[in-house]
């Protein structure tokens, strides 16, 4: 079942709506939820794991505030994520995360979220699109990012990652991102030759770069 709400006036918040969805007879059958640019308010609640089914989920555009609950680990089949332009905050951990294995898509830029994990935490998810900006990931560049084999856009502008870009990240960007934003940070140093796909927007804008570099297109002798 696909529930499409999207580009509407629905208000109240959030809690609220899950809690009347969840008393529906065909809630447990629900796959998508999309509730995005509408007016809902307040704050997610554990309410939100039990809609075990959802493969998708679009809260975004609306003014949800507070953190993301940790019932959000119970969603095992969830395979897209969009909370972006909302007014969350909190930390993000490592269980929020635990059963997610089958997400493919993450947006949740636009909310000032902290993410709070180890140096060695390997995600149970393989990413494909990740925009996390805005968040609160710094100082240091994520190094779980460097797990992510099958990333195609990747955007976590606006950060706080501040120092140099580790090599492993240049050695990352060559299996063909077609987006990389890194804008709004505090980076410097030097950055070497880039190898991208032909239409690949690369964005390093507002940092503190004073080296010059170049770029070359995949198939380019390097």
């Amino acid at each position: 079942m696909f529930l499409d709400l999207s580009w509407n006036h629905v208000s109240g918040r959030a809690s609220e709506i899950f809690k009347s969805l969840s008393r529906c007879t065909t809630s447990s059958q629900l796959e998508s939820i999309s509730l995005s640019y509408n007016d809902l308010s307040g704050q997610l609640t554990d309410e939100l794991g039990n809609f075990q089914n959802l493969s998708y989920l679009n809260l975004s555009s609306n003014s949800i505030s507070g953190p993301i609950p940790k019932s959000i680990q119970n969603l095992s089949l969830l395979k897209i994520l969009d909370i972006s332009n909302n007014s969350m905050k909190g930390d993000v951990t490592e269980v929020h995360f635990t059963n997610l294995s089958r997400l493919q898509e993450l947006f949740a830029n636009g909310n000032s979220l902290t993410l709070k994990t180890s140096r060695e935490w390997l995600p149970p998810f393989r990413l494909h699109v990740l925009f996390l900006d805005s968040w609160n990931l710094g100082p240091e560049l994520p190094s779980w990012i460097r797990s992510q084999k099958y990333l195609e856009q990747l955007s976590i502008s606006n950060t706080g990652i501040s120092g140099t870009i580790p090599i492993w990240f240049w050695n990352f960007s060559y299996l063909g991102l077609s987006l990389v934003d890194l804008s709004g940070n505090q980076l410097y140093g030097q950055v070497p030759r880039i190898v991208t796909a032909p239409s690949a927007v690369i964005d390093l804008s507002s940092n503190k770069f004073t080296e010059i570099f170049s770029f070359a297109t995949a198939g380019e002798d390097v």
